[in-house]
């Protein structure tokens, strides 16, 4: 979010911050009603069910975290560069201007 606010600044695009942040809010939105239904589930299941889906959503998470790592140190010096074309592209075909 940091790369493509700093780009939209620089550019003189401020106008299309707005989207970004929508799409961040939609995105928090989608994960905070994910959690609520697994909220729900847990508290409909016994206790030894409960264990048993906290431990597949741990191992999981751990999974998700350790691969986002590996990935990361792979891709962490092109992201910039990456994000920042994506984002040209994107002003340069107006992609924008759909939402206004």
């Amino acid at each position: 979010m940091g790369i493509i606010a700093a780009f939209l600044g620089q550019s003189g695009r401020r106008d299309a911050l707005p989207k970004v942040w929508l799409g961040v809010g939609l995105a928090t939105l989608i994960c905070v009603a994910f959690g609520i239904g697994l909220h729900v589930l847990s508290d409909s299941l016994d206790f030894t069910q409960q264990e048993r889906l906290e431990t597949v959503i741990g191992v999981f998470a751990v999974m998700m975290v350790t691969y986002m790592v590996f990935w990361m140190s792979r891709h962490a010096k092109d992201m910039k560069g990456d994000l920042v074309g994506a984002a040209t592209a994107a002003l340069a075909k107006g992609s924008t201007r759909h939402w206004s």
